[in-house]
């Protein structure tokens, strides 16, 4: 009997050749689809999550007597003191990265790298680290000592083992002693861990306690306040302290200084409920066309129980023949998977690393196309094995109906959200941020030897023609780890009284240089700060507002126990990306800075950049030459925005693609069905144009209802999704029409062309017709 069934299976497959490969390809695209996105997915969820995360919390800090945030650092003389403070704290590990170029020798080439940090020995072992060369045991126990992840061990000592090896680091050498790589992602990341001395004077940095078994995180955190006074005075004054737990660092997490890129829980989910809405799509489309098919056949079920066929062999007949469809989509797909994973991960900037994965990954899998198969092979199989008369033929064609009104929603709310994602990008690309028309590089100085360098390099740019303004400073708008947040008090305030301010620093001329405009008073002048007892500040006039000041000139503030004076009020401008509204800002004067910022016309833009590039490699041939424009640090602020934005258009697109393959193989199903049909009414006279009106008819009262449906879903959503920026673009009714349009015309065209041929057809040849 199988072997009867399994022959007629693949005959009917045969017969039906065309919805049989439309049904395989739809699912297969749709499943390699949602595969992929699961996969990003899950890496976001797997963030942190090692094997005692829920004993590691990351010590965090803030001032009690002030609105100020939290810090996601502490200072080093917590981590040698943290301990024994607390009887319940099993161990603790300190991670500090070197935000600035690093210069690494290995062997006879130096490599100036972004990618070293700082730790001890606990960090193997809290983060689950995989050492591939050497021992785990005692792994940066000694002082310097050093292990590096297998891509840069490859890339400092090609395939000699590097265990034994020294390497410089600045100015230190380093035994290498393992070689290891990530087993989950992770915000403690790095590619060259190096251990110091008791006594290196690491400032600040960031603390991790594994708590024993058991312990009470709220009173471990009561012990650690109950203590903290012994260190006031060491870097503040009234501090207090909290703990996070680190699997909840990702997407929790608000701190200020934070590690890494924060993830975005919302985003996530957005991405998660679309991939399940396109497997949808492709299952809706695979369950449609194989019932279609089923129900063509439903006369040889009819007779086959007359013969004697009972549900159950009915039910094992559509099941042997969907499963075999069912089973060259997972296949076909899973392979278009491994090929297209790659090249997205690369295109899209997933970072997705296969080490990363473990056998929750394929277990979720397997449970996702259980699920599949289930829900596109047996419930389909079940009902219908259950046709005994035409009226569940009837009922099984609307229960078809509504599955493509809901495919269509879907198609609608996917094209609406990526209409909506390119306005609001558009806005936040175009938006004038207060710089003036110029353009504003800023040249790097990460290595502290050149600071010293600082006022030559200025001097060697300016002779550019096309080169403005120059200005050592602190930073380039935009990044808010440049903002060096303080505690304040202003002139107008109680006493005991005081406000966190963002805090931006430059020399003479960052005024002029970044193209601001003061509204009130001076910007900096030139031998004043060296002689002047009271340090001149500048405020914005968001600042000048809340405190009150009618005329700010000459206001006094204190900003970490300095005392300063206002000399000057600047116009507002964003020295935040806008999610964030514009708030008040102090700029104060500084001459160690990490950047100098050039203020170049752009009509002698590129002459410039190869003139400045050669100026700084005349002074110092060493270091490399870093760059970048102001438009590309605000750009950088806005990475998971725009990646967002081009998933949505690939998704998008795949999904119309998927849709378009459901309605080609309905739209043959149907045309099959009513072939006949389509004959009589010609011979009774019927015209193209009738018969196309009546084909046409139901599919777009289907393509109506949908966009109602659609509509206000996409409304809620996309307004929903606006709320994160502070400066956003309006819902324009167009983006609603457009995607309601392109739906419209796309299920049209295709019912259109096959309702054509079929309506084109001799009358003799489709009443012959089976």
């Amino acid at each position: 009997m199988f072997k009867n069934f399994l022959i007629s299976a693949f005959r009917n497959i045969r017969r039906e050749g065309i919805v049989s490969g439309i049904s395989i390809t739809g699912m297969a695209f749709g499943l390699s689809v949602s595969l992929l996105i699961l996969m990003y997915v899950f890496k976001e969820f797997s963030y942190d999550q090692f094997s005692a995360s829920d004993r590691i919390y990351r010590l965090e800090l803030k001032q009690i007597s002030d609105q100020s945030p939290k810090w996601a650092i502490s200072h080093h003389a917590t981590v040698k003191d943290i301990q024994v403070r607390s009887s319940q704290i099993e161990e603790v590990m300190f991670f500090k990265k070197k935000f600035q170029v690093t210069r690494v020798k290995a062997g006879d080439q130096d490599f100036f790298e972004k990618v070293v940090a700082i730790s001890n020995e606990a960090f193997v072992e809290f983060t689950d680290l995989k050492i591939q060369n050497g021992s785990a045991e005692g792994m940066l126990g000694s002082p310097y000592q050093a292990i590096l992840s297998q891509e840069y061990a490859k890339r400092y000592f090609n395939d000699t083992d590097p265990v034994g090896q020294l390497i410089e680091v600045d100015t230190a050498s380093y035994l290498v002693t393992g070689v290891f790589r990530t087993t989950k992602p992770t915000h403690l990341s790095a590619d060259v861990v190096v251990s110091e001395p008791e006594s290196a004077d690491l400032r600040w940095l960031f603390t991790y306690l594994k708590l024993k078994e058991g312990a009470d995180v709220s009173e471990v955190l009561e012990e650690i306040n109950g203590k903290a006074p012994e260190l006031e005075g060491v870097f503040y004054n009234d501090t207090e302290y909290d703990l996070i737990n680190i699997g909840d660092i990702h997407f929790e997490s608000t701190s200020k200084f934070q590690l890494g890129t924060k993830g975005n829980r919302e985003t996530v989910y957005v991405l998660l409920g679309i991939g399940l809405l396109i497997l949808t799509i492709a299952c809706i489309n695979f369950i449609n066309l194989t019932s279609a098919v089923f129900v063509k056949v439903s006369k040889e079920a009819a007779i086959r129980k007359v013969l004697g066929s009972s549900k159950g062999q009915l039910f094992q007949r559509y099941f042997i023949q969907s499963g075999i469809l069912l089973g060259l989509s997972i296949l076909i797909g899973t392979l278009f998977f491994v090929v297209v994973a790659p090249i997205a991960n690369n295109t899209l900037g997933l970072n997705m690393r296969p080490s990363e994965f473990s056998y929750q990954w394929v277990l979720y899998l397997i449970v996702l196309l259980g699920l599949v198969f289930f829900v596109t092979n047996i419930l389909p199989a079940i009902r219908s094995s259950q046709l005994d008369k035409p009226d569940d033929v009837n009922h099984k064609r609307s229960g078809m109906h509504f599955l493509m009104v809901f495919q269509f929603c879907i198609a609608i709310i996917l094209i609406v959200g990526t209409f909506l994602v390119r306005d609001q990008m558009d806005y936040l690309h175009n938006r004038y941020l207060g710089y003036g028309d110029d353009a504003l590089l800023f040249v790097q100085m990460d290595d502290q030897s050149l600071w010293a360098k600082s006022t030559e390099y200025r001097k060697r740019f300016e002779g550019h023609p096309s080169v403005l303004y120059t200005s050592s400073i602190m930073g380039a708008p935009g990044d808010p780890s440049m903002m060096g947040n303080q505690n304040a008090w202003a002139e107008g305030m109680a006493l005991g009284e005081n406000v966190f301010l963002p805090l931006y620093a430059g020399e003479e001329e960052i005024v002029e240089t970044l193209g601001l405009t003061v509204i009130n008073g001076h910007g900096f002048e030139f031998g004043v700060n060296a002689s002047d007892t009271v340090s001149a500040i500048l405020v914005n006039e968001t600042a000048a507002k809340e405190f009150g000041w009618d005329d700010p000139i000459g206001k006094r503030m204190r900003i970490s126990g300095n005392e300063c004076r206002v000399v000057g009020v600047v116009e507002d401008f964003h020295f935040l990306d806008l999610h964030e509204p514009i708030g008040p800002l102090v700029i104060a004067y500084s001459q160690n800075n990490y950047n100098i910022a050039v203020r170049i016309n752009r009509n002698g833009l590129a002459s410039a950049l190869e003139f400045i590039e050669k100026q700084w490699e005349g002074i110092d041939p060493v270091h490399p030459f870093n760059s970048f424009f102001l438009e590309e640090n605000f750009e950088r602020q806005y990475q998971s925005e725009d990646r967002l934005k081009q998933v949505l258009n690939v998704l998008t697109a795949l999904a119309l693609i998927i849709c378009s393959i459901g309605i080609l193989g309905m739209v043959l199903m149907i045309m099959d069905q009513r072939t006949k049909e389509i004959g009589i009414r010609k011979v009774l006279g019927a015209n193209i144009v009738q018969i196309l009106t009546l084909l046409n008819k139901n599919v777009f009262i289907l393509v109506v209802i949908s966009n109602l449906i659609a509509w206000p879903l996409a409304y809620l959503l996309g307004k929903n999704w606006l709320q994160s920026f502070a400066y956003r673009t309006e819902l324009n009714v167009m983006i609603f029409l457009i995607a309601g349009i392109i739906v419209c015309v796309l299920v049209l065209i295709t019912v259109s062309y096959h309702s054509i041929k079929s309506a084109l057809r001799n009358p003799v040849e489709t009443l012959k017709y089976e």
